[in-house]
C-alpha cells in the first residue's frame, strides 16, 4: 500500500514538474524580451500620435479581403505564416521571433492604428527585423492587409 501512494505521488510530482516546464517554456517564447517587443512598446508608450485615432477607411467587402490576403501572402506569409502564427520560413533565424498575429488579433491594443503603425514602421525603431511597408506597399495595400487579418487568415 505505501508504494502504491509514494508511486502516485511520485507520478503527481513528475506531472507538475512537466506542467511548470510547459508553463516556463510558453512564457519564455511569449515574454516581452522575446516576441512582444511591439507590445511591450504599446504599454509603456501607447503608439505614435500619427497612427493612434486611424481607423481603416477600406470596405471589408469580398474583394479587398481577397486583395488583402494575397497582399498578405507576397509580404508578410514569410514570416508570419501563412495563419499569422509567426512561424514562417522567413522567421527561424529572427529573434525576436515575428509576432503571431492571431493571439493579438484577440489583444484590446489592436486597433486599426496599432496594426497600421506595426505595417507602416515596422521594427526598426524597436530593434526588430519587420521591415516597414510604408514606402513599399500603398496606404490602400495596408488597409487591405488588416482587413484580412480581421476576416480572419485561412485555417
Amino acid at each position: 500500500m505505501t508504494l502504491i501512494k509514494s508511486t502516485k505521488k511520485s507520478a503527481g510530482i513528475i506531472l507538475a514538474a512537466i506542467g511548470v516546464l510547459l508553463v516556463m517554456d510558453w512564457a519564455a517564447a511569449h515574454s516581452p524580451g522575446k516576441g512582444m517587443v511591439r507590445h511591450r512598446y504599446f504599454m509603456m508608450n501607447g503608439i505614435p500620435e500619427e497612427y493612434a485615432n486611424a481607423l481603416n477607411p477600406i470596405p471589408a467587402t469580398a474583394e479587398v479581403i481577397a486583395e488583402g490576403r494575397t497582399l498578405y501572402d507576397d509580404n508578410c506569409a514569410i514570416c508570419h505564416d501563412p495563419k499569422g502564427r509567426g512561424k514562417g520560413e522567413g522567421a527561424e533565424d529572427l529573434d525576436p521571433k515575428p509576432a503571431d498575429l492571431l493571439m493579438m488579433m484577440s489583444m484590446p491594443m489592436a486597433t486599426d492604428g496599432f496594426f497600421l503603425w506595426s505595417i507602416s514602421d515596422g521594427g526598426e525603431a524597436l530593434e526588430t527585423d519587420m521591415p516597414a511597408f510604408k514606402e513599399i506597399l500603398s496606404a490602400d495595400e495596408r488597409w487591405k492587409i488588416i482587413r484580412a487579418l480581421r476576416a480572419g487568415l485561412p485555417d
